[in-house]
């Protein structure tokens, strides 16, 4: 029996070798791989500080450039948006008028001469609205 366990011993001791060797070059190789990242670490940080003020520049170049004319852009637009509004109001209110002129003097020159474009935003001509 105790010639088993010395057997046992022995090849227990014999495979420790190879694994705590094993073990030992993980162990080496892990910590040659992080002193390797964190020397690298202070490089990266300027890497990205130079990054990011070359993004800032360019910022504010474009900024500079582009600023101005998406000011003059959006005015510009502002006051086509009241142009539009103002020109919608008085078509609208012009067709009102056309059409009680259609209504009150239905076979008048004016009324069989009114534009196609125009025809086609007038209410439609009812009987009921004949002038008396």
């Amino acid at each position: 029996m105790e010639s088993v366990i010395l057997l046992i011993g022995t090849i227990g001791g014999i495979l420790a070798i190879p694994v705590g060797y094993i073990t030992a070059k993980m162990t080496a190789s892990s910590q040659k791989e992080s002193k390797e990242i964190e020397a690298r670490g202070p490089e990266w940080e300027s890497f990205l500080e130079q990054v990011r003020k070359e993004n800032d520049r360019a910022t504010e170049r474009m900024e500079e450039h582009f600023g101005g004319q998406i000011k003059k852009l959006a005015d510009k637009v502002e006051r086509l948006e009241a142009w539009k509004q103002r020109m919608s109001t008085k078509y609208n209110l012009s067709i009102a008028v056309i059409a009680r002129w259609h209504r009150k003097y239905p076979h008048d020159d004016l009324v069989k001469n009114t534009p196609q474009e125009i025809r086609e935003d007038l209410p439609a001509y009812w009987p009921r609205d004949e002038p008396n």
